[in-house]
């Protein structure tokens, strides 16, 4: 199994937003334009947390978490992801993702066999 998107998503000390992936541009658009950064589960999911996530153990209970994630799927993101924290010494907040299409069983071999080599490649966008 491969992933199907991935995305360096960071926002500096003044809250300004870029991201660098194989992300369709018109989701990265559509995220900007609705400000997705202030509901978006996997970025409230990440600033909560210190060690990377799986998107499945997110809280997508809320109303708007469901709408959210029902237009990032439409826009081919996927339904199962990861992501990875970046702090930055002056409050900058970054996230390493990759993101699937697939069922939950393939995700989590995926997630497991490869979450090492996936906190080194986060670590070496730094350097």
């Amino acid at each position: 199994m491969n992933v199907d998107l991935m995305v360096c998503h960071w926002v500096d000390s003044a809250g300004d937003q870029y991201s660098r992936g194989t992300y369709p541009a018109e989701w990265v658009h559509r995220y900007l334009d609705q400000n997705y950064l202030r509901v978006d589960p996997v970025i409230t999911g990440c600033y909560q947390r210190f060690h990377p996530v799986n998107w499945k153990r997110l809280d997508w209970s809320s109303k708007a978490s469901r709408a959210f994630q029902k237009e990032a799927i439409f826009y081919s993101v996927g339904n199962q992801g990861f992501s990875v924290l970046i702090r930055g010494p002056n409050g900058q907040f970054a996230l390493f993702t990759v993101s699937h299409s697939g069922n939950d069983a393939d995700w989590a071999a995926f997630t497991e066999e490869h979450t090492p080599s996936m906190l080194l490649i986060t670590t070496r966008l730094w350097i």
